[in-house]
C-alpha cells in the first residue's frame, strides 16, 4: 500500500517534462523555417530604440494639457513639458490648439491636434 505522505522530491516524470516545456521560450520549440508569429496588437515601433522610433514616424501631437502651473503635450506617445528636449525635439511652447517644436532637421514648426472626422450615420 502506498503512503499518502510522499516526500516532495518524488516527482512524476511526466509532470517534470511538462514543467520544463512550459519554461522554454516559444521560439525554442519552433522548427527551423517555421513562420514566426507576430503579436497583432504590438505597435510597429516596438523594440526600436527611441531615436529610431522617432525617425521612423513623423511627429504627431495627440494631446495638450494646460493648467495653472504646467503646460504639457503628448508627442508621438511621449509626455513632454514646455521647454523639454527629447530625441532631438524641443517643445518650445504649448498653446491651447497647437504646440511649437524645434528640431535640427526641420527647424521651428507648429503641430496641431488632429481634427476629428464626423461619423456618418447609416440609414
Amino acid at each position: 500500500m502506498m503512503s499518502t505522505n510522499r516526500p516532495f522530491t518524488a516527482v512524476r516524470p511526466a509532470a517534470l517534462v511538462t514543467v520544463l516545456l512550459l519554461c522554454l521560450p516559444p521560439h525554442a520549440l519552433a522548427a527551423e523555417g517555421d513562420p514566426v508569429l507576430q503579436d497583432p496588437t504590438r505597435p510597429n515601433w516596438y523594440g526600436l530604440k527611441a531615436k529610431a522610433r522617432k525617425a521612423a514616424s513623423e511627429l504627431q501631437l495627440s494631446s495638450i494639457i494646460i493648467s495653472a502651473n504646467r503646460r504639457l503635450a503628448v508627442i508621438n506617445g511621449d509626455l513632454m513639458r514646455e521647454g523639454e528636449r527629447r530625441n532631438g525635439v524641443l517643445l518650445k511652447e504649448v498653446l491651447k490648439d497647437r504646440v511649437l517644436v524645434v528640431s535640427a532637421d526641420k527647424g521651428l514648426r507648429a503641430l496641431r491636434l488632429p481634427v476629428p472626422q464626423p461619423v456618418k450615420e447609416s440609414s
